[in-house]
């Protein structure tokens, strides 16, 4: 008896994907817009927007307009960074 399909499904029903479609996919949705990143730290899109200027958060580009996403592994290790003060205190 074989294992069930566990991977992610991309697309419509009875629509094939290949693994490499679907590995992209899956790394699209890892990630997070600065409202999702604001929402999750509970601070300001604006505070978001102002530490990856900074580089105090790292921020990836994406699409014709430039729209900022995150790695939500970016976010952790900037969250883990910042655990000894506060993060607006600590970005300006």
């Amino acid at each position: 008896m074989s294992e069930p399909d566990r991977s992610l499904h991309v697309g419509h029903p009875g629509e094939e994907r290949t693994a490499e479609e679907r590995v992209k996919q899956t790394r699209i949705e890892r990630l997070l817009t600065a409202q999702q990143v604001a929402d999750f730290l509970s601070v300001s899109v604006c505070s978001v927007g102002r530490w990856s200027r900074r580089g105090l958060l790292r921020s990836y580009h994406v699409g014709g307009r430039g729209d900022l996403r995150f790695k939500l592994e970016d976010v952790l290790r900037f969250l883990e960074k910042s655990e000894g003060g506060s993060w607006t205190n600590a970005a300006d």
